[in-house]
């Protein structure tokens, strides 16, 4: 073989596999369904360069920030070495509806994520967002049929050895002073394993040298008034770490008519606990079930006095074989009842470790990368951030949807996908006619085990 034919080889598709073309078209027909007007939302997002200036349209530089996740390569400026093809150009002007003829350089995303307001990539999400829920897509993973399950928790973001912004929070480890910038999240969870982004909140110092840092308690009372303000019809459920059981809180949700299920430790509220274990002995009503093994006994008391807050406080013993038994328990303002125990159970306090599992740990040790720094610019690093969370939301799409089904067969397994992508976008030519054609034709998308 000549070398010119081994390297056209080479960059061909392999064609003794499946592999090849499956995962791009996936995302595409994932996207024109869920959100047909992609491409306009991203060309309409406000740019703040200086338009005399401009190379590349914000939509193919958005494009090619939201790629740099879906295809987990790890760092900025991996762009330069891995995006840099024809067929990755062409791909990318498809999804984004532009006719640029080279690849963005990463600085240039970098520029822009320095200069994007705070609040557009928020407003994008949001569209995408809306458009789920307005189209009934997690209708039928609702708590009792009625709740939409939102997670709240602060994850850790960045870190530094030294003061990198006056935003900083400190903490200090024996001599050491670690300067962090975390997030508070409010994310959207289901039990078959959705977990995306409907809010985000900074945790900050307004400046640095303040007496009293900002903290998790302070932001949520900022992202429960953006929650509320984008989302002012819809009927969520809360699922909360016991940091928020406590009477502020739930005279937020009840001014909200929001629900709420919250993890429930004796050190919370000592007095209310034991008053929980006393009227736990004479007035409690238990349940005990066995399934594949896993045995389970709920027990519960309504209407106990909670910084002058009636509720109910639901407990939950696990055993398993080979396993230590575990004991949860959780405060709620959801009517607790034989017909309602067991969904609050292990369909709401239990499903608050979405958040963790299916949301943060994927987002940080499954390629995205959500602690590494993709800019020194304070600023540029919430848009990344934010971004990551855009993409975070489209890659749960397609993989509970489309990829489901066809997962063991075509692409083997979820951690495929971001490597075929990319070989895909690199090595696909773009076929408009077929493309196009494909897009056209009448789709449905069921998440799996949704319920």
């Amino acid at each position: 073989m000549s070398k010119s034919n081994a390297a056209a080889a080479e960059s061909a598709p392999d064609s003794r596999t499946d592999l090849s073309g499956a995962v791009w078209p996936a995302l595409l027909k994932t996207l024109k369904h869920f959100f047909p007007d992609f491409d306009i939302w991203l060309q309409s997002t406000p740019d703040p360069r200086d338009p005399r200036l401009i190379t590349y349209p914000i939509g193919y530089v958005l494009a090619g920030g939201l790629m740099l996740f879906l295809t987990k390569i790890g760092a900025r400026r991996q762009m330069r070495y891995q995006f840099r093809t024809a067929n990755m150009i062409g791909n990318l002007n498809f999804l984004c509806g532009t006719s640029c003829e080279s690849m963005l350089h990463p600085d240039t995303l970098a520029y822009l994520a320095a200069r994007l307001p705070l609040d557009a990539l928020p407003d994008l999400l949001l569209a995408m967002t809306g458009r789920l829920l307005r189209a009934r897509c997690f209708e039928t993973s609702r708590l009792l049929d009625q709740w939409y399950r939102v997670a709240i928790d602060m994850t850790g973001h960045l870190a530094f050895r030294q003061r990198h912004c006056e935003h900083c929070l400190t903490q200090k480890h024996e001599e050491q002073t670690v300067y962090y910038h975390p997030v508070l999240e409010a994310k959207l969870v289901t039990r078959g394993g959705m977990s995306i982004s409907i809010a985000s909140e900074f945790v900050e110092n307004p400046r640095s040298g303040v007496s009293k840092q900002d903290c998790e308690r302070a932001a949520f009372h900022r992202l429960v008034k953006r929650l509320k303000a984008n989302y002012p019809q819809l009927k969520i459920c809360l699922l909360m770490d016991s940091l928020y059981a406590c009477g502020p809180v739930f005279e937020v949700c009840k001014t909200h008519g929001w629900r709420f299920i919250i993890s429930f430790k004796e050190g919370s509220a000592p007095a209310v606990f034991a008053e929980y274990e006393r009227l736990k002995e004479a007035l409690s009503h238990s349940h005990s079930r066995s399934q594949d093994g896993v045995s389970q006994t709920h027990a519960w008391v309504n209407g106990i006095d909670f910084s002058g807050h009636p509720v109910d406080v639901l407990e939950c013993l696990e055993s398993r074989p080979d396993k230590k038994p575990c004991r949860f328990v959780w405060v709620t303002n959801c009517p607790v009842d034989d017909r309602t125990y067991l969904d609050l159970s292990n369909g709401g306090g239990r499903v608050r470790w979405k958040i963790e599992n299916e949301g943060f740990n994927i987002q940080k040790n499954n390629g995205y990368e959500l602690e590494h720094a993709y800019s020194e610019n304070e600023h540029a690093l919430k848009n990344f951030y934010l971004l990551l969370q855009i993409a975070h939301l489209i890659a749960k799409l397609l993989e509970k949807g489309l990829l489901a089904k066809s997962m063991t067969p075509v692409i083997g397994a979820i951690r495929n996908v971001a490597r075929l992508l990319l070989e895909d976008l690199r090595r696909l030519a773009l076929d408009l006619p077929r493309l196009q054609a494909q897009l056209a034709q009448p789709l449905q998308i069921r998440f799996q085990n949704s319920s």
